[in-house]
């Protein structure tokens, strides 16, 4: 009867699997949804979206930090980086054990002792922004009454049952309220995820990663509004400073347009047709519904002309299809990138980036952001299917020092800073981490602790 019963899941996700291979082939061949083509006659574009959702559940959850507990001595938590084997699976592993434990009534209450955050090791997700209640349920495919009572979520740990243990506990924590809300679930229901993510968390302790993290809620450090992970100076928390860059494709203060061909070319469905059209510091290229302009600053900006849906589209497929074009562009030019934020305007959905090296973001000054009209250095602006405007800060790392530097600043220095700075002691840090300021009009970027508070980030010089 088992058997059998997996035999048939397995048929439908494989005819799943098949039938979104056969749409991203027909999105390939027909630019242009209106095109009468066999697999919209077959299916509507509804039932398309769902089938995408199911694949893409969860994509919404993409960690600022992902961390993991392992309650050793001086090793608290560590931090593993996107660039590590085991990331994707410790990431990935953590959304199944959500979609499954939250689609279940498992709900246990509203964590009383905090200490019960730390009684095994776990993975501590924390996002970039809150994920309101109905977005959260939507991303992972799961009804909202398993959320009641929760406004939001920001942080999550998955904590799995270990060996003998038979249950695995969730914590999900609300920002407006900073409350835990506590999922006890079945090991019986979710052991390939569970025991799969148990065995990744072991391979962190025995792969030998040791950069250090220091938990401001569990040791109680005033000051700082939520769960935040700092480092801890450490041989093993190491960074390149400063980093030299420059902006491509530009040479004595013009576009050069040879080079820039090549790379433009690829934002156009059929390259030959394209025409550059040189301006001052700047250089345009236009074909039917196409227009990519270049300038001597290093701002790209594509916009394509499309017929708009009515409705809205799904966050869910949005951000695939905002994340897919980044990574068509960042074959061309490399560059990590991280999701900051987004804003829906009726049916167009605009996706906040940015970029960053090894893991650090470069977190762009209050000058540079007047300087360019952008918040973040990539902005991906997607209606339908269709990403519609894309503009992006290109930078290109040419140099760095060479000597790769060990963290030893401490945060309880740069605490005193911000304390001093803002004047009272009566300050809520509401993020705190390492990142590379970008400067205007310079192409050094140098490792600070970037501190928000007030609304605002701050930035203090790692020495």
């Amino acid at each position: 009867m088992m058997k059998a019963a997996v035999s048939t899941i397995k048929i439908v996700i494989l005819i799943t699997l098949i039938v979104i291979s056969v749409y991203q082939t027909s999105r390939l061949w027909f630019d242009d949804q209106s095109d009468p083509n066999l697999f919209y006659r077959v299916f509507s574009s509804s039932t398309i979206e769902n089938l995408e959702a199911v694949r893409d559940a969860g994509n919404m959850i993409t960690p600022k930090q992902l961390g993991v507990y392992l309650g050793q001595p001086n090793l608290e938590y560590t931090i593993v980086k996107k660039g590590i084997p085991h990331y994707e699976t410790l990431r990935s592993e953590s959304i199944k054990i959500l979609i499954m434990g939250l689609d279940k009534d498992y709900y246990v209450g509203v964590v009383e002792n905090k200490e019960l955050l730390w009684s095994n090791q776990h993975t501590s997700i924390h996002m970039d922004f809150p994920l309101e209640q109905a977005i959260f349920a939507r991303n992972l495919g799961i009804s909202q009454k398993a959320l009641e009572g929760i406004g939001s979520v920001d942080t999550i740990l998955i904590m799995p049952a270990f060996r003998n243990e038979i249950w695995l506990n969730i914590f999900l924590e609300d920002p407006s309220t900073g409350l835990y809300h506590h999922y006890q679930v079945p090991k019986s229901e979710v052991v390939i995820a569970n025991d799969s993510l148990a065995y990744q968390l072991s391979n962190v302790v025995a792969n030998g990663s040791r950069t250090s993290f220091i938990s401001t809620l569990k040791n109680n450090i005033p000051y700082y509004s939520k769960h935040l992970l700092l480092p801890l100076p450490s041989e093993d928390n190491r960074y390149h400073d400063p980093i030299f860059t420059r902006i491509p494709f530009v040479s004595d203060a013009a576009v050069n347009v040879s080079e820039l061909d090549g790379y433009v070319s690829l934002f156009f469905d059929n390259p030959d047709i394209m025409k550059a059209i040189p301006l001052e510091n700047e250089v345009r290229y236009v074909d039917g519904n196409v227009v990519v302009r270049y300038n001597t600053e290093g701002l790209v900006e594509y916009n394509r002309i499309v017929k708009e849906n009515a409705g809205s589209t799904s966050l869910t497929l949005a951000l695939t299809v905002a994340n897919q074009f980044i990574e068509q562009d960042i074959q061309r030019m490399p560059t990590e990138y991280f999701l900051k934020t987004y804003l829906q305007e009726a049916q167009r959905t605009v996706f906040y980036y940015d970029i960053g090296f090894n893991d650090y973001p470069f977190v762009l000054t209050e000058e540079v952001k007047q300087k360019y009209g952008m918040s973040h250095a990539i902005e991906v602006t997607v209606s339908g299917d269709k990403v519609i405007k894309y503009r992006r800060i290109l930078r290109k790392i040419d140099d760095m020092n060479p000597q790769n530097k060990t963290l030893q600043a401490k945060y309880e220095n740069v605490l005193d800073k911000v304390i001093l700075e803002a004047g009272t002691l009566d300050v809520e840090i509401e993020e705190m981490y390492l990142g590379y300021s970008w400067n205007r009009d310079m192409m050094e970027m140098s490792l600070n602790w970037v501190v928000q508070y007030d609304g605002s980030p701050h930035f203090y010089p790692v020495e």
